[in-house]
């Protein structure tokens, strides 16, 4: 099948999705900063990336999440097949009360989807599906 991609903070939410797309038959790489997944993207081919854009560390976000990926892959030469890696950006959080919607921001760089937490495995499963050509869940 695919090789996933899944960038997410939260450890339980991380292996949820993990779970769930390793009993569909993928390959599935989990890592919780954006530093980590771009050095997992030059190691071995990505079919789509699954990004939490927020990215919480000792208790405090860092700028070191799925905005940041999205605008490496798709600003930087790591390699040119990633330029159009599919990514899914998920988020149950906003950068600051009444201002930007973040998932509207990482559609604007260049997310091809995105997915408003708390988010049904089904639901996160299905639109990979759409994305990478596969039947429904």
């Amino acid at each position: 099948m695919s090789n996933i991609l899944i960038l997410e903070d939260d450890i339980a939410l991380g292996y949820d999705f993990y779970n769930a797309f390793k009993e569909r038959g993928h390959e599935v790489q989990l890592v919780s900063t954006a530093t980590d997944a771009l050095a997992y993207c030059k190691t071995a081919p990505i079919c789509l990336a699954i990004v939490d854009i927020f990215i919480r560390l000792d208790d405090r976000y860092i700028p070191d999440g799925g905005l940041s990926f999205i605008a490496k892959i798709r600003q930087l030469h790591l390699n040119p097949a990633l330029r159009d890696l599919p990514i899914i950006a998920i988020s149950g959080g906003s950068l600051v009360a009444g201002e930007n919607d973040p998932l509207k921001s990482a559609s604007s760089i260049g997310a091809t989807a995105t997915l408003k937490k708390p988010i049904q495995i089904t639901e996160l499963i299905s639109t990979a599906d759409d994305i990478l050509g596969l039947d429904d869940y």
